[in-house]
């Protein structure tokens, strides 16, 4: 309730020094409030028919309403009349003692509650300017309890960090909104590198790092992927510095299972991806922005919460073909628990990941069978990484002969995912550009798909391919850039057949017929050679 207060009354309490919570906590700045004839009427007229709208409701009856609930707040506090005791034990004293003196002054939990809050908004607006305030708070969580902190102080700095201008004093100047949202990302995390001698960063930085302070991260997280959602420049140098810039943004944001902020980040990142890694005057598309943006997270269990993070989002609903797609596809990559995080990590990294996946299926846009497969493919990582040491060579899966290794569980969930690789492409769409790295290969399962190559403003053809017939596979076998175009000729729907399955298949073949391995090497190399001519 005070976070919406704040940014309705965001430049009014800017302009006075106060948070949301000063404001409810007296009597006088209420008075003060309801006499600014400029705000405070016609701002009830304007929220009264918002709200009435939302919840269809006559717009008198919501705006009385809120001029009632306007004046029981005013009750409440003047209810506490002008006893400072509180206020005046916490000058001197902790948090602890405040609970403490609170409990036995009130009966009743949320009377208690209010006293108690009342209490830290008198210290605020003792505190002076913004990083007196952040101060001020960081110094009554010095020795409280995690319930204490996120029940009494957790919202109070989320309030002060939700208003720019207390951000800007936090952070001071920034080069350019790039820095200034990394800053604030690993401010999140409590790794953030800024020092100043005038400002309450580290302290908060300090704090975060050691406490949950929920509201307070996500407040500027929120802040983050706000900005990235925009279009003001991250930087002032050009494309080549945006794209630069957006990658380090996302290092930033990384966690054992995704990105910090949740499907919002997810979706704002991949939205700031289709203006920064475009090449030409035209924005990505949806599925080419979010796969600029995979290239950038370090391991498949990021790049996983990545994507169920985004599919969990409005844009990621509307692009769940092309999610799920490459979803099935690092799925069917997986062939262990190493294979979540980086090489050398030890089991502890692979649970920190399940557990951070887990909560991420919940999806609504994930169809129910790859709800399933994913959970059989974590858990059997997660039986995998149970060994008795916490490196990463103690989790190899079992010798292959055994029937019932985790190694088999993952590549059995493997295999039932490739059923479902299946895309449809509208008439138009280009499957892949020349130069491109090649992830796939396709099998056209109806339509038609045309192969060309671009020579200056002319596009020259090269092949029409129907239904059965595979493309996209020399990029597999020889981990060559593509070296022609591909475009659906009308609807079109592709069977996907991703690298590692094809891999997989090749490396069979190696084992049982290493002369035929290495014809279809030579033979991939002549037909590039052929295409390559054919301009």
């Amino acid at each position: 309730s005070r976070q919406a207060v704040g940014r309705l009354l965001r430049r009014y309490l800017d302009d006075v020094g106060m948070t949301a919570l000063e404001l409810m906590a007296s009597s006088g700045n209420l008075r003060m409030l309801e006499r600014n004839d400029a705000l405070f009427g016609p701002g009830m007229q304007r929220l009264g028919s918002v709200q009435a709208k939302a919840a269809g409701e006559k717009p008198g009856e919501r705006i009385d309403a809120l001029y009632a609930l306007f004046a029981e707040a005013k009750d409440v506090v003047a209810a506490l009349g002008d006893d400072d005791s509180l206020e005046q034990i916490l000058a001197k004293a902790d948090m602890a003692a405040v609970v403490d003196a609170a409990g036995k002054m009130y009966a009743d939990a949320a009377r208690r509650d209010i006293a108690i809050l009342n209490a830290v908004a008198g210290r605020l607006a003792a505190a002076g300017d913004w990083n007196g305030k952040i101060d001020t708070v960081l110094r009554l969580a010095d020795g409280a309890s995690t319930s204490v902190i996120a029940r009494y102080l957790d919202g109070a700095i989320a309030e002060i960090v939700d208003g720019s201008a207390a951000v800007v004093d936090l952070l001071g100047g920034m080069d350019d909104a790039a820095a200034a949202y990394r800053n604030l990302a690993q401010l999140a995390k409590g790794k953030c590198e800024l020092s100043s001698d005038r400002s309450a960063v580290e302290r908060l930085n300090e704090a975060l790092g050691r406490h949950a302070f929920v509201q307070t991260r996500s407040v500027l997280l929120e802040r983050v992927a706000t900005g990235l959602r925009g279009t003001r420049p991250l930087t002032k140098e050009g494309l080549d510095a945006e794209s630069m810039a957006l990658s380090a943004i996302v290092r930033d944001l990384v966690e054992d299972a995704g990105l910090s902020g949740g499907p919002a980040m997810a979706e704002a990142v991949a939205m700031r991806a289709r203006i920064v890694f475009k090449s030409g005057d035209d924005d990505l598309s949806f599925s080419e922005a979010f796969a600029e943006v995979m290239k950038a997270l370090p391991n498949r269990a990021v790049q996983l919460g990545y994507l169920l993070d985004l599919l969990a989002s409005p844009s990621g609903e509307a692009g769940a073909e092309a999610i799920i797609a490459r979803l099935k596809a690092l799925v069917v990559s997986l062939k262990g628990a190493s294979s979540l995080v980086q090489e050398g990590a030890g089991r502890d990294a692979v649970h920190r990941a399940v557990d951070g996946l887990r909560p991420r299926l919940s999806a609504e846009a994930l169809p129910a069978e790859f709800r399933e497969i994913f959970t059989k493919a974590f858990d059997s990582m997660l039986g995998e990484a149970s060994g008795p040491t916490g490196s990463a060579a103690s989790a190899k899966p079992e010798p292959e002969a055994a029937p019932e290794t985790a190694e088999i569980r993952v590549e059995r969930a493997a295999e039932a995912a490739t059923s479902f690789m299946r895309r449809n492409e509208k008439a138009g769409t280009i499957l892949f550009e020349e130069g491109d790295a090649g992830d796939e290969a396709y099998l056209v399962a109806s339509g038609a798909v045309e192969i060309f190559r671009r020579h200056g403003e002319r596009e020259v053809p090269i092949a029409m391919l129907e239904r059965g017939e595979i493309f996209g596979e020399m990029a597999l076998i020889d981990n060559s850039p593509r070296v022609a175009s591909a475009r659906a000729v009308g609807d079109t729907m592709l069977t996907i057949i991703s690298r590692a399955d094809f891999t997989q298949r090749l490396d069979n073949l190696a084992d049982t017929d290493k002369v035929f391995r290495r014809l279809i090497d030579i033979f991939s190399a002549r037909l590039r050679g052929e295409v390559s001519r054919r301009r």
